[in-house]
Order: structure tokens, then C-alpha cells, then sequence
């Protein structure tokens, strides 16, 4: 009981840090497994979010893997704020018009990632700006190759780039490990999204998550 307590206290320090700033609401902001697990631990009592469902901790492996679900969390936040200047009330001021999604708390963590990255390979600049829909088909095809079932999967080469870059803007080694895990997340979460479209169809940004996409 202690650890999960001490789990919980965790959960509550990142909730009231500098990113979060004390309001559960943004944390919406978290992808949706990540707020579920989050959201568990904030409880009054403590569980663990699994398959889809609530449980109580039953080891201390669990516990392990939720302490470093807590350390992904708090170093992904933090690199967005210190880093990028990127916060919820910057995220809640976004002008959405015509972009998909087009709510602020339809974006997630791995949005702001996959959207900002798109934009480095884009531009040549790490920045949260919406991808012009008429640029979408171009970028898919720069990223994906297709497996022996025709899905598209992401390059081994675009990966790296992803690896190389989060090394560049963080040296130290604990942190680089949970920004490489979620990078790892987020591009596994962009090919299960647009990895199903067939080349050359037309994509709808109203039923793809990943990209901030404006008309």
C-alpha cells in the first residue's frame, strides 16, 4: 500500500508542476491510455489501468512500470515547455479553424510530436504548426514504406532521424531514454493511423488520429 501511495504523490507533484499547473483538465492532453493510466493513479485509492480496465497492483514489477510510466510523462512535459515552449494554455489559444482536429482537447502529446516532427522533415524546423492537408499525401510517401500486406509501415531511415534528433536536444541519458520511448510510441501510433490508407487514396483528417491537418 505504501508504494502505491507514494505513486499516487508522484501523480499529484506532476499533476501540479509547471506543465499541468494543477488543472486536471489538460490532462486530456496525455493519448488516452496515458490519461487512463494517470487518472488511476490520482484515485483515492491508487490502481492500475490495464486492458482496458481498472485494477489494484498485484507486484512490484507494476510498480516499476508505472514509476517509469510517471518519468515519461513528467520528461515529455517538461521538454515541451522548457524546450519548445509548448503548453496548454498555448495549445487552448491555438486558432483551429479548418484544422482536424479542431478542438484543443482533441490534441494529445503524441499530436504535438508527430505534427512537429512532420514539420522538421518538412521544413527543417521542430515547430507545432498544422500540416496542409495538400502536403499529406507527399509526407506519407516520404515516411512509409509497405510491408509484404501493402500496410505502410515507417522507414527504418525516418525512425533514426527520430532517435538522432531526440539525442541532439537532450544529453542527459535518462531522459533521452523515456523521450526515445515515446517517440517510439508516437510514430507506432502514426502507422497503426495511416498506415492502413491505400496509396493515392484521399484521406479524410476527420477519422485519422496523429497530425494536426488544416484545409
Amino acid at each position: 500500500m505504501g508504494a502505491t501511495l507514494l505513486l499516487k504523490k508522484r501523480a499529484e507533484s506532476i499533476l501540479n508542476g509547471p506543465w499541468f499547473v494543477g488543472n486536471r483538465e489538460n490532462l486530456i492532453l496525455l493519448d488516452t491510455t496515458h490519461e487512463e493510466q494517470f487518472q488511476g493513479l490520482l484515485r483515492r485509492r491508487p490502481v492500475l489501468y490495464r486492458d482496458g480496465g481498472f485494477e489494484d497492483f498485484k507486484n512490484i514489477q507494476e510498480i516499476k512500470e508505472t514509476q517509469h510510466f510517471l518519468d515519461l510523462v513528467q520528461t515529455v512535459a517538461g521538454t515541451l515547455g522548457e524546450r519548445f515552449n509548448i503548453s496548454p494554455g498555448l495549445l487552448r489559444e491555438k486558432d483551429l479553424t479548418r484544422c482536424y482536429p479542431g478542438r484543443w482537447k482533441e490534441l494529445t502529446f503524441s499530436t504535438v510530436f508527430l505534427t512537429s516532427f512532420a514539420n522538421r522533415i518538412l521544413t527543417g524546423t521542430f515547430q507545432f504548426e498544422a500540416i496542409e492537408k495538400t502536403r499529406l499525401e507527399d509526407y506519407l510517401t516520404h515516411v512509409f514504406e509497405r510491408d509484404v500486406h501493402g500496410k505502410g509501415v515507417v522507414k527504418a531511415e525516418i525512425r533514426k532521424t527520430s532517435e538522432d534528433w531526440v539525442k541532439s536536444i537532450e544529453s542527459d541519458e535518462i531522459r533521452q531514454q523515456h523521450l526515445l520511448a515515446f517517440s517510439h510510441f508516437s510514430l507506432d501510433l502514426f502507422e497503426q493511423e495511416y498506415g492502413r490508407i491505400p496509396p493515392g487514396e484521399e484521406i479524410d483528417p476527420r477519422y485519422v488520429r496523429g497530425l494536426l491537418i488544416c484545409e
